[in-house]
């Protein structure tokens, strides 16, 4: 089956209660060949009303951080939801809901084969990596499953209720996308992920505030600047094997 198959014999879903709601399926939006992954909870008002994921205030907010990674759901990511349809006032799915819908984004999945998975928020995270995954402790952890690299972090509608809740400054997060995306950390135990992650950010910021300001100000990602921070990255990560060597031999 392939993905344009899959989008009509969904559409066309009854599964659960929610089918008698919706105004639309919301099917996912992307390319085929994505190698990125992003998975939110469930389709909101304008995501019903127009058929498409992260369309609202939400979505304008993740094309935001996206655009920053030269990522772009039309050229290079694909965006899908654990339910297809809106469950009213925008609550959590039930597990009925989810379960009965899961098999669609399985598929997707399958289809797909992307080498990185961004879970957006709660929902999607306690499904697609852990039942008791905290997304306000265990943000952008990066968790190895079956080859696949799967991170949580907070939804977007939830920075935009409480911006505290951010969990790094935007240069920081440019910062660990582009060093995941390049499998800079494929290689860091996961007992170590943190102080790698907190090590990398430092370094960084140490060796080239410049491009750290660059980001914050213009929310815009070079291509040199992308460059750089692999390079740095490539740097920190040699230093920190090196270091974690030397212990060990002690």
């Amino acid at each position: 089956m392939d993905m344009d198959t899959l989008k009509a014999e969904c559409l066309a879903c009854t599964r659960c209660e929610l089918c008698a709601t919706r105004t639309n399926v919301v099917f996912g939006q992307g390319v085929p060949d994505a190698e990125v992954l992003f998975v939110g909870e469930g389709p909101g008002q304008s995501e019903d009303e127009q058929g498409l994921p992260f369309v609202g205030r939400s979505g304008q907010l993740l094309d935001k951080y996206l655009f920053a990674i030269d990522l772009d759901r039309k050229k290079n990511c694909y965006i899908a939801n654990i339910v297809k349809c809106r469950p009213p006032q925008n609550r959590d799915p039930l597990p009925a809901e989810s379960e009965a819908c899961m098999p669609w984004l399985r598929e997707q999945f399958r289809l797909l084969h992307p080498k990185i998975v961004v879970c957006l928020g709660r929902v999607a995270a306690q499904r697609m990596i852990r039942q008791d995954f905290s997304v306000t402790r265990e943000h952008g952890q990066i968790i190895e499953k079956g080859g696949i690299l799967f991170m949580g972090t907070f939804h977007p509608a939830a920075l935009l209720r409480q911006p505290q809740n951010h969990p790094y400054q935007q240069h920081q997060q440019v910062i660990l996308l582009v060093a995941a995306l390049d499998h800079v950390m494929q290689t860091v135990p996961l007992a170590r992920m943190d102080d790698f992650r907190t090590g990398l950010l430092t370094y960084i910021e140490t060796q080239d505030q410049a491009l750290c300001r660059r980001i914050d100000e213009s929310g815009q990602l070079s291509d040199e600047d992308r460059e750089t921070i692999l390079k740095l990255s490539r740097e920190f990560l040699t230093r920190f094997q090196t270091e974690a060597a030397e212990k060990s031999g002690e």
